[in-house]
């Protein structure tokens, strides 16, 4: 009987797998499981069409419809672009200065010998005894020949490492000689030297912020012409976030005083990095600055591709104040 039951069961359970019909019972009695697909039926589903993608805006007035508004007169809160001259903040200036050895010789020299050694080319030498002349007897000659000589002795230090030498030397002389900032010649080669050593520090540097401190430091001096600060924002924007040139980009313009850089391409990538930035921060302002003033007419459209491109974040809300203020939305 046992094993009667158990065949009985087994049988059951066949029927089962089988796919017995709704309500069938297996032979102990026990009602049928109703059997199911192996995978749900998807093709009904598969044949729906996708849904169509929304379209982006593409006119600047739909795009700006919601953006948050933002203060176009906003003050910067940061630092200011330049810092404080190191004499002012007790740090001691760098670089060598030819009239260091001055006192050591022991010697004074005097306007013939000063004269004597122009004749010759020995800068270092003519710098170190260049004070020999009492402040009364400092006549427009002796501006010549310390002129000449400091741009003589700067001219081997624009390029290369020496260049970092040339930089601090420079500033040492525009403090001790201010009148060589009307000095085409000196002002060149010290720009030269600037240059060459803003793209060599930024080059081997991981985050080069005390290279963006020693280039707003070397603008600081009255004469610097505005072609240096362009070329400080053009090798900031090649080394870093795009943003962080935005300053130097503003000082040229204002010493420029005209549109001629505003078509430069690394100023336009780099003020618009800085209207992705959060409408407060300095860079942004900046930025706002720079495209409602002198670079208005050459980079509206600009501006406004990109922000078709990419009608949304902090971008969206600048630009969008940007072209209310000037009156194109």
């Amino acid at each position: 009987m046992k094993k009667l039951v158990i065949s009985l069961s087994v049988l059951g359970l066949a029927a089962v797998a089988c796919g017995g019909g709704e309500g069938a019972k297996d032979p102990t009695g026990a009602p049928a499981i109703k059997s199911m697909p192996a995978y749900p039926d998807k093709s009904a589903e598969a044949a729906k069409p996708a849904p169509e993608p929304a379209a982006k805006p593409s006119n600047p007035k739909d795009i700006c419809a919601d953006a948050k508004p933002v203060d176009m007169n906003a003050k910067k809160k940061g630092t200011s672009l330049f810092l404080v001259d190191p004499a002012e903040r007790g740090g001691e200036e760098r670089g060598a200065d030819p009239r260091a050895s001055a006192k050591a010789k022991g010697q004074t020299y005097t306007m013939a010998d000063l004269d004597a050694l122009d004749k010759k080319g020995s800068y270092e030498e003519l710098l170190s005894h260049a004070e020999d002349i009492a402040p009364a007897q400092r006549t427009p000659a002796w501006e010549k020949l310390v002129e000449k000589a400091a741009s003589g002795y700067m001219a081997s230090l624009t390029k290369g490492s020496s260049s970092f030498e040339g930089v601090w030397t420079s500033q040492s002389f525009v403090k001790r000689y201010p009148f060589l900032t009307k000095s085409q010649d000196f002002m060149t080669k010290r720009g030269e030297a600037g240059k060459s050593a803003a793209e060599r520090c930024l080059a081997d540097s991981y985050r080069g912020q005390h290279c963006i401190d020693m280039m707003k430091e070397f603008l600081q001096t009255t004469g610097t012409s505005p072609e240096v600060g362009l070329a400080f924002g053009k090798i900031t924007r090649k080394n870093q976030n795009h943003y962080v040139a935005v300053p130097f980009f503003k000082w040229a313009l204002d010493a420029k005083k005209d549109a001629s850089f505003c078509g430069d391409e690394d100023l336009k990538l780099a003020v618009v990095a800085g209207l992705g930035l959060p409408a407060d921060y300095d860079n942004a302002i900046d930025s706002r600055a720079i495209a409602t003033g002198t670079c208005w007419d050459t980079m509206k459209a600009d501006l406004k591709t990109e922000l078709v491109k990419n009608p949304g974040g902090y971008y969206k809300d600048n630009t969008c104040a940007v072209l209310k203020s000037k009156g194109d939305l």
